[in-house]
């Protein structure tokens, strides 16, 4: 047996495989057939979209979606059963599923208004009023704009009222373009600081903000009376002066604002201190008016009660309205009470006579009655004046002048009225001011007493009062 490598090579009838049947060539057809087709099927399937594409066919795009038909049923249900936030939205579903002509656009779309007006939105049912506005005929525009006009009003937009009237009253801009008399007037400017413009529309805006803030600022008072106030206040903003003086007063606000920030005013520690502490403030205020309004929950049954419980708290006293009269002496006001055989003498003797500038100038009438405890307007506490008014009868001078300083007092009685108990609702907001102080007085101590335990406060009540426990929670 040797170790060496065997390098011959097989007999040359071994070097081709071993011979293949008829039917091979068949086989390997086939293969490579079946191999293709299943190929060609994976392909088909990858190109395929899968079923969360964000690309489906349109039959997956509309699965699911209701007909116009029925979503405008979903929304007349909803409405039937005063739903009205909901029958709004189930309106603009069914605004975007339907083929409808304008004016039938116009409808629905007022009547999504009318929806939300009644659910207090009346932001969301102006923007609807304002888009069927362009769709619907003019024979629709009064009605309409009657509802614009009731939404700005619920808001407090007074002035934007005006804005609407004027648009109302003017022609329509041709196609819906052009400004119109309202967009005019609101971008009217009426004041340049730099290169900034102050417009109508901001004076507006500032001014009821203002007013937002005072009525705010007043509690217990009945909704419909907030917007009375706000009224009132508006109808005093309309005059040209008093505009005039509330934009200067704006504008003076603002150049000290801005002087200050090019001194860096604001990077002092003066200022920085007083920020932090009005943001401290803030949030107090802020963390204790929401806990409060939680709190707090006061019908008008809880009114009427208090104003029981407490009606000599708002009994108004007798009061008498009068024209006085200040004279050097006594002598010369005594010869003015004979002189004055009625009122129109008074006030002749009182212009001729009196030495106080203001009753000789309104003929000694005093706009506010007198009341017994109450100051005399112009002239202040004066108690015997007061005392000799209200023992005196309607349509007579008092008998003797009254000593004042300086001077003598004389006077005409001119109405007088009695002792009375008001009724609740002539002094439903007095009531209301004074139960919600009350009410937030309880509350508070609770909420402090509250939160004393839970952010574990001690008082080292020994440190101010000597023998007493060393702490108290």
């Amino acid at each position: 047996m040797t170790d060496a490598p065997n390098l011959t090579l097989p007999p040359r009838d071994q070097w081709s495989p071993a011979p293949r049947s008829r039917a091979a060539p068949a086989t390997v057809v086939v293969g490579v057939l079946l191999a293709a087709v299943l190929g060609l099927e994976v392909y088909s399937l990858l190109r395929q979209p899968r079923a969360d594409s964000r690309e489906p066919s349109l039959p997956a795009a509309r699965r699911g979606v209701l007909p116009a038909a029925t979503l405008k049923e979903v929304a007349v249900r909803l409405q039937r059963d005063n739903l009205h936030t909901a029958a709004a939205g189930a309106y603009e579903e069914y605004l975007a599923a339907a083929d409808l002509p304008d004016p039938d656009r116009g409808n629905v779309l007022l009547e999504a208004g009318n929806l939300l007006a009644k659910a207090g939105d009346y932001e969301g049912a102006l923007a609807r009023y304002f888009r069927a506005e362009q769709l619907l005929g003019e024979a629709n525009l009064p009605a309409l704009r009657r509802r614009i006009q009731e939404c700005l009003q619920r808001l407090g937009k007074h002035a934007e009222r005006g804005y609407e009237l004027k648009d109302q009253l003017g022609p329509r801009p041709a196609g819906g373009e052009g400004k119109t008399a309202g967009d005019q007037e609101a971008g009217a400017v009426v004041a340049y600081l730099g290169l900034d413009k102050f417009t109508v529309s901001d004076l507006d805006d500032r001014i009821a903000q203002e007013i937002e803030e005072r009525a705010q600022a007043v509690p217990g008072i009945a909704p419909e009376r907030v917007n009375e106030l706000k009224a009132q206040a508006q109808k005093r903003f309309s005059s040209p002066q008093v505009r005039m003086a509330k934009l200067q007063e704006i504008l003076a606000r603002e150049v000290l604002y801005r002087e200050g920030l090019e001194r860096e005013v604001d990077k002092s520690r003066r200022v920085q201190k007083r920020i932090a502490e009005f943001s401290r403030d803030a949030v107090v205020e802020e963390m204790a008016l929401s806990a409060l309004r939680d709190r707090i929950k006061i019908s008008e049954t809880d009114l009427r009660n208090y104003h029981r419980a407490n009606a000599a708290r708002y009994r108004e006293k007798a009061s008498a309205r009068v024209r006085v009269a200040v004279l050097p002496d006594e002598a010369k006001a005594k010869e003015l009470l004979g002189a004055a055989k009625s009122e129109a003498d008074f006030e002749r003797l009182a212009r001729e006579q009196s030495i106080e500038p203001v009753t000789r100038e309104r003929g000694g009438l005093l706009e506010e009655p007198l009341a017994d405890g109450e100051p005399v307007p112009i002239l202040g506490l004066a108690p015997d004046l007061v005392k000799a008014v209200l023992a005196t009868p309607a349509g007579q001078a008092i008998a003797e002048p009254v000593k004042l300083d300086p001077g003598f007092a004389a006077a005409y009685v001119r109405e007088k009225a009695p002792e009375r108990d008001p009724p609740f609702e002539d002094v439903r907001e007095r009531v209301g001011r004074d139960y919600l102080r009350e009410k937030e007085a309880e509350a508070q101590s609770a909420l402090v007493k509250e939160l004393f335990e839970k952010h574990r406060v001690s008082i080292v009540t020994e440190a101010f009062i000597p023998g007493a426990e060393k702490k108290t929670r």
